[in-house]
């Protein structure tokens, strides 16, 4: 076995340098990697939080639409519709009070209320239809 001086085994100021300098390009990359995949992360909130929002739109439109309606309808069917339309308010603030809530959530709890507001979406979405099947015109 050779004898390899100590000197030679020592890295030089420009070895180390150099492995500074593609330390922090590793890092610069890797950041703008996680970052746009935040980036990415958050759009696709976005899009799904605006969507609920959208949805919660539609269905105050046809609050309204059902208010007019029970105008105009019999005493027995006027009540009817105030009681379905007085449940789907309900279910549309307790909805649009989760969107609320989802939109200010945190990384780690945005699953767990994004799947909540998920739910509810759908329950207000079959409330919707019965209603629909039920004051057909």
């Amino acid at each position: 076995m050779a004898c390899v001086p100590i000197a030679s085994r020592m890295p030089t100021r420009r070895s180390v340098l150099e492995r500074a300098k593609a330390a922090v390009v590793s890092a610069r990359w890797w950041a703008a990697v996680t970052a746009l995949d935040g980036a990415a992360q958050m759009a696709a909130r976005d899009e799904q939080i605006d969507r609920i929002a959208a949805r919660l739109k539609e269905w105050s439109a046809e609050v309204d639409g059902l208010e007019e309606r029970a105008k105009s309808a019999a005493a027995d069917v006027k009540a009817e519709i105030e009681t379905r339309v007085a449940e789907l308010k309900g279910q549309r603030d307790l909805l649009s009070a989760e969107l609320q809530r989802l939109r200010s959530a945190s990384e780690s709890a945005w699953n767990d209320l994004f799947e909540g507001a998920q739910a509810m979406t759908n329950a207000l979405e079959q409330a919707f239809e019965r209603a629909r099947a039920r004051f057909r015109d």
